[in-house]
């Protein structure tokens, strides 16, 4: 996932009034942000134990 943004990509989302979001962007408003002031927090960055790890392995 591409969380960074470029200024030439902030610059052409503010020409067309696309609204963007990335990792801290906009400032103080970004995932990061949100993630900590809720928080929520991804999936992705629980660890499974072996009993849920085994079973992922024999379904997929």
């Amino acid at each position: 996932m591409q969380t960074k943004l470029s200024d030439d990509a902030i610059t052409y989302a503010k020409y067309i009034g696309q609204q963007i979001i990335s990792w801290r962007y906009p400032p103080s408003k970004g995932l990061e942000s949100m993630i900590e002031e809720k928080g929520l927090y991804p999936v992705t960055i629980l660890g499974l134990n072996r009993l849920s790890s085994s079973l992922y392995q024999e379904t997929t």
